[in-house]
């Protein structure tokens, strides 16, 4: 390999655009200082393309390294173990620039930029994600052309790498379906990222910043027909402790519910209603968290799913990547469950000396109204009066619902569900939060239903001694749009869906053209996530069974060494090896190569200016013992390969062999 690439200016820039975009794409991980530290060091790169600096003294690199080493370790702590480690690379990938003056730094520079594409994986790996680190894998491989190829074209180091790529493409593909889905062999260190989604407490407001989040947060199919819309109340996680302004769960009931099996029986107390089940499969994306999403009464045969005792599903462990699982839901069995004492205690605790206003209407309204007459009164109350909802609702002190009953009257769906739970606490009836989702955009051509951020949602659980827990939903009676059709419908004047994400394509739904593409693109990432994302154990068995019927052991074998000779055949073909007989001529100059071979290993190499008769005359030189035999050779040799006009018959070829075979074994 030449040193061209040094004064290659086309390389270089190559190398750091893809350092750049590489850095753009874990931006969130990277520190501010692990940036500016890296965007230094490729300044100095650029400005030594043009002859505006040298190369920086190996003192000074030495010095700098051990600098932002020791930088690292002080701040490691802060940001977890994988975050620091992944700081650790992009800062290695900026020194390289600074040491860029060998053959063998402008090899691992491109190496080092692969690897920093597979680190995106851990943080997402959605579909656009995916495209991007498919654009930077064929940059780095275009600059490793470049630096092996310095004197390739442009297009031919960009033909050159896309066929490179393509060629790997058929047996990665087999290897992702028949390799076994193995889980993993270690456990990656925990990394201190930030959480999407529903968060494990809620105060007023919360809920509503979700409403400008576009982003999936799962997605689902069902076997049989779509539920009603008013069925969709997707469960995450139930808040039963009130402190006067934020609700969250229980530390009790969370204390309480360790101590016990997380699976319950209650199935067996109804056996004869368990057919009636809604059967569905959820891709939760990747969240961060552990609560997973499910409808009303939701169970799980799924291993890594736990049921809690408040009737929701959780993750074993946060889903640091897309999970899915299979679900069946019994909502007709809500009325049924019985309420233990620990928690009707739970679900009637309130603070005494917060939102004293509200309880002195309570106290007023108790007895006049029996349970479920409160329950209609409170719902037609806030029917009946000017409260309006809205995702920008007034800021609320500490009083939180006597502020937003009797003054401000503005409120998301948490502001709703918070003073109707607090009312019924009031009035002695267990009352609580439930957070998740309701709804959910539902694709008729593909056949699932995509629930998004903005779909979240609060609503509120009663329980009546004769109904059992009951949901009631108290937005509904202020904005009936957003149970029965979304949130971008039940906003008021004024109020902009989506206003903080200007370029979100689910803004633009009255356009056409852009909400067609808005499904596509949602089809495309739907089956990313399906097919790819979620190809476990179970789908591979069923994938390979359409394939190859009954499943064994010995068919997978056959099936794969099956497919990687075929592979292999192709790359041959591909790489222009060919299958063709050898010509006369050929099958001539193989025999007579065979002879000067032979006198090679005596010491006797024939130059390639050498003629056969030249070379003739030094072997009877240095070895007179055969002059008889290479006289022979040589003179069939001459009249068979150099005679024009003369055809090569198979006795010509069967006698010239006979002849080297026999000075051969001489030799």
């Amino acid at each position: 390999m030449s040193k061209a690439w040094l004064v290659n200016r086309q390389a270089v820039i190559a190398m750091i655009a893809t350092y750049v975009v590489s850095l753009a794409l874990i931006f969130e991980q990277a520190q501010w200082w692990v940036i500016i530290f890296g965007g230094l060091c490729v300044s100095w790169r650029f400005a030594m393309l043009y002859g505006k600096a040298t190369l920086m003294k190996h003192q000074w690199r030495l010095g700098l390294s051990v600098l932002v080493i020791i930088l690292l370790a002080i701040t490691a702590k802060q940001m977890g173990l994988m975050i620091a480690m992944v700081n650790l690379l992009l800062l290695g990938y900026g020194l390289k620039f600074l040491e860029l003056n060998k053959e063998r730094d402008a090899l691992v520079l491109p190496l080092v930029g692969l690897l920093s594409v597979s680190i995106m994986f851990i943080f997402d790996s959605n579909i656009y994600n995916a495209s991007l680190a498919l654009g930077l894998v064929l940059l780095n491989f275009m600059v490793l052309v470049g630096v092996c190829a310095p004197s390739l074209a442009l297009t031919a180091q960009f033909k050159l790498t896309t066929k490179i790529v393509a060629l790997s493409l058929p047996l990665t593909v087999v290897l992702f379906v028949v390799m076994p889905q193995l889980g993993p062999l270690w456990k990656m260190p925990s990394a201190k990222v930030a959480t999407t989604g529903l968060a494990d407490s809620m105060s007023p407001g919360d809920i509503a910043r979700l409403g400008q989040d576009d982003s999936l947060a799962f997605s689902v199919t069902f076997n049989e027909g779509v539920p009603p819309r008013e069925q969709l109340y997707w469960r995450a996680l139930v808040m039963e402790h009130f402190d006067g302004r934020r609700w969250q769960q229980s530390d009790a009931a969370k204390e309480w519910k360790k101590r016990l099996s997380p699976k319950h029986d209650w199935r067996l107390s109804h056996p004869d209603e368990l057919s009636d089940g809604i059967a569905y499969q959820v891709m939760a994306k990747k969240s961060n968290q552990s609560w997973l999403f499910g409808l009303a009464l939701p169970t799980s045969g799924d291993g890594s799913v736990i049921e809690t005792l408040d009737f929701n599903l959780l993750s074993d462990k946060a889903l640091a990547a897309p999970k899915a699982y299979e679900v069946v839901s019994y909502p007709n069995l809500m009325s049924r469950l019985p309420l233990s004492t620990i928690d009707r205690q739970t679900n009637l605790q309130y603070p005494s000396n917060a939102n004293l206003q509200i309880k002195a209407w309570v106290d007023g309204l108790r007895a006049k109204y029996s349970d479920q007459a409160l329950i209609d009164y409170v719902l037609r109350y806030f029917n009946e009066n000017p409260y309006r909802y809205t995702l920008t609702p007034p800021p609320l002190g500490a009083n939180s619902v006597d502020q937003f009953m009797f003054s401000t009257k503005q409120g998301f769906c948490s502001h709703y569900a918070s003073a109707f739970s607090l009312i019924m606490r009031y009035a002695g009836i267990p009352s609580r939060i439930v957070a998740g989702y309701l709804g959910g955009e539902w694709n008729d051509e593909v056949g699932y239903l995509n629930v998004y951020q903005y779909d979240a949602h609060a609503w509120s659980e009663v329980w009546l001694a004769d109904k059992g827990w009951v949901r009631v939903d108290p937005t509904a009676s202020v904005s009936p749009d957003r149970v029965e059709q979304g949130l971008a419908q039940s906003l008021g004047e004024g109020q902009d869906f989506l206003s903080d994400s200007m370029i979100s394509l689910a803004k633009y739904q009255q356009i056409a053209w852009l909400n067609a593409l808005r499904i596509k693109l949602a089809n495309v990432e739907y089956y990313w996530s399906r097919w790819l994302l979620g190809y476990d154990k179970e789908l591979q068995s069923q994938l390979l069974s359409k394939v190859l019927g009954q499943l064994t052991q010995v068919k997978l074998i056959v099936f794969t060494l099956t497919c990687f000779a075929l592979i292999g055949l192709w790359l041959f073909y591909a790489g222009g090896f060919r299958l063709k007989p050898l010509t006369p001529k050929q099958k001539i100059d193989q025999q007579y190569l065979k002879v000067t071979e032979a006198f090679a290993k005596k010491g006797l190499a024939r130059q390639a200016h050498f003629t056969p008769n030249c070379f003739q005359q030094l072997i009877i030189e240095q070895f007179p013992q055969f002059s008889d035999e290479i006289i022979d050779i040589t003179m069939r040799y001459n009249r068979i390969r150099f005679v024009r006009n003369r055809p090569i018959t198979h006795r010509d070829i069967a006698a010239f062999k006979s002849v080297c075979q026999r000075l051969l074994n001489k030799i």
